[in-house]
This record gives structure tokens, sequence and C-alpha cells, in this order.
């Protein structure tokens, strides 16, 4: 069994009830999930706590040896005002999403990074008015997590004039 926080990076329907959710774990890093009954009357909740960008917790049934795992339980760890109904939040978030989507490959554990994701998707929602540069400044941080964080200019002045 797994128990761990995580964030949803992509979700895929699979058959008329069921859902192959991405998710980006604090213990695992980027691990994949089926779960059945997703869309049925029954659990009306479920799809909404399974949309992008969720912080969720889930206990799952997890084995090193496959690729897709099953979901026991999954709820919301982290509920958003801003990132769900504004199109502008939204829209960052979405970058946000798809830039780590496309950098994550492995799924090893990055706790650094998933703190660093978590935080930046909360700022986000938690911002009174938004920044215009917010992905810019999201990406040179995000930049370090991946060994090429760039030079200050004072630092390159003075590599320059060596």
């Amino acid at each position: 069994m797994l128990s761990t926080k995580g964030i949803i990076f992509r979700t895929v329907r699979y058959s008329e009830s069921s859902l192959i959710v991405e998710v980006f774990t604090q213990e695992k890093g980027l691990v994949s999930f089926f779960m059945n009954g997703v869309f049925k009357k029954a659990s009306l909740r479920l799809p909404s706590i399974l949309q992008l960008a969720n912080q969720i917790e889930l206990v799952a049934y997890y084995n090193e040896s496959k690729n897709l795992h099953r979901i026991k339980e999954v709820s919301v760890s982290k509920i958003y005002t801003r990132i769900n109904q504004d199109i502008h939040y939204s829209a960052i978030s979405t970058f946000i999403l798809e830039i780590s989507r496309q950098c994550i490959r492995d799924s090893s554990a990055h706790p650094e990074l998933y703190f660093f994701l978590e935080n930046s998707l909360t700022k986000l929602d938690d911002a009174q008015t938004l920044d215009s540069n917010y992905h810019i400044h999201f990406l040179v941080q995000f930049s370090h997590y991946f060994g090429f964080f760039p030079f200050q200019i004072t630092q390159i002045r003075e590599i320059v004039l060596i």
C-alpha cells in the first residue's frame, strides 16, 4: 500500500466509467494510476477531485514491478479558489503542469521538486492579483532542479572580465 500526497498532471478517460490518472507523488515521483467507477452516479464528487493540478492525498495498491497501479482512496488536500474559476490562473497552472510533465520523465522520488511545484501552484492560487510574468519566474526557479539555473548578472560580468 502507498499512502502519499500528489499533484494530478494528466487524466485520460478509459472505457465508460474509468480513468487513468498520471500523478506526480511526493514519495514515488511520476506514477500512473487506474481508477474504476469514476463517472458512475454513485460517485458524483470523484470527477471534480480528479481535475488537473489538484493536490490530492491518495491511498493506492502499489507494486514496483507494474506500470499501472490502482487507487483505493483519494481526497483533495488543497482546494483552489482561483485556479478552477479564473481562466488566466487556469492557463498558467496548465502551463506549469505541461512544462513539468515534459521535464519529469522518471518515476523516482524528487521531494524538493514536489514541494516546489506544490508551493508554486498554491502561491498562484493565493495571489490576489495575477503577475503577468509568473510563468517566467516559475521557469527560472524550475531550471534550478534540472541543473541549469542561470547566473546572476553580477556573476556573468565577473566571468566575462576574467
